[in-house]
């Protein structure tokens, strides 16, 4: 929409009082860039929104995530593109929510228009009324991963077509298409994925005032943007403590390195080889109360166990939700730990895991394990 001073304004409801649909933007809404900012600002805030998506989608639906870059990888390989950028979850997001537009305002403005034009009134006062209710901005964003996750992606779909869909009736487009009843849904389902996020996954992906955190970084170069990351503190709380929510952290432990201490309560995974370690994890049951957080010998970046293994997890042959590792890995863990006096389990050499045998390959599955 257009403001009365020429400028385009952010998107805002149609609420019908301009200072009401004002402040829903300003406090739900300040992701949206506005024509005050200029383009390179346009691009950093539509890059750290699909970022939060992406991370948001990963944890709470990765048979989706997977999905999505299943259709960027047959996209990209008909038209012989092959920069590896193209290929990130938030870039593909923003590439198929955006369209054929080159602004890179044109995703986030999208994204909105898809919500907000396609509801009838009704619908969109209620949604904009129930969000105001809850008071968490972050409960918009999780809406949005939501209605993401309810339209899969088809078999050798096109990102193109996707990208249709995802803006049409069957995806964000379809917010008010079952009325009240359907909004309310949307409402309690993105509640129940933001009780289902670690707290400090969310201190990560949205600022206190609402705002998302702006990196000027490719993914590649930042972790915690390619895999999700629970903080030292977090992790400590769960293994001492009782939470009291509906899930509960267990951490597994898969350092190669020999150790002298543990956390008392945690799976520990013996040392072996890669593939052998993540049969080990696939062959884990899954339980929806049940989150499963990786540490390792040290901070995880490319090419660590836990940073690997996690996304193996996360990744086309396991699709496992909930999967996290420790920010700054075992270090801070131990480090955190005996500042605040806690018990750590020693490791005697009686103690300590033996490796598993080697395995014979199994030809009819060696192709499927690699």
């Amino acid at each position: 929409d257009e403001g009365e001073d020429g400028e385009d304004a952010p998107i805002a409801p149609a609420v019908g009082d301009p200072k009401l649909a004002a402040a829903f933007v300003a406090k739900f809404l300040p992701w949206l860039p506005s024509c005050k900012e200029g383009a390179a600002a346009h691009d950093a805030v539509t890059r750290s929104v699909f970022r939060v998506l992406a991370l948001l989608l990963r944890y709470h639906c990765p048979s989706v995530a997977c999905g999505v870059e299943a259709c960027a990888a047959a996209s990209m390989t008909d038209s012989g593109q092959q920069h590896a950028a193209s290929r990130e979850l938030s870039t593909v997001l923003a590439t198929a929510m955006g369209g054929s537009r080159e602004s890179g305002a044109a995703a986030t403005r999208a994204l909105c228009e898809a919500l907000f034009r396609g509801a009838d009134r009704d619908a969109l006062l209620l949604f904009c009324d129930l969000l105001v209710e809850q008071s968490q901005p972050l409960l918009l964003l999780l809406a949005v991963v939501l209605l993401l996750a309810e339209l899969a992606p088809e078999p050798d779909e096109s990102l193109a077509r996707l990208g249709s869909r995802l803006r049409g009736p069957e995806g964000l487009g379809g917010l008010g298409a079952n009325g009240a009843d359907g909004v309310r849904r949307c409402i309690l389902g993105a509640r129940a994925l933001l009780d289902a996020t670690p707290p400090s996954l969310l201190s990560l992906v949205m600022n206190d005032d609402g705002t998302v955190p702006v990196s000027s970084q490719p993914d590649a170069e930042q972790p915690s943007l390619v895999i999700c990351t629970v903080s030292a503190a977090e992790v400590l709380h769960h293994a001492f403590e009782r939470p009291t929510g509906a899930w509960r952290l267990i951490v597994v432990d898969v350092r190669m390195r020999p150790s002298e201490w543990a956390l008392p309560v945690c799976v520990r995974l013996p040392p072996a080889q890669h593939t052998q370690r993540r049969q080990l994890l696939l062959d884990m049951p899954f339980e929806e109360q049940i989150h499963l957080c990786l540490v390792g010998d040290s901070h995880p970046v490319p090419g660590e166990d836990a940073f690997q293994l996690c996304k193996f997890l996360a990744g086309p042959k396991a699709k496992r939700r909930h999967v996290s590792v420790v920010e700054g890995g075992w270090p801070a863990v131990e480090d955190l730990a005996r500042t605040l006096r806690l018990d750590l389990m020693p490791l005697g050499p009686e103690a300590s895991l033996p490796p598993l045998p080697a395995r014979e390959p199994d030809p009819a599955t060696n192709s499927s394990a690699t």
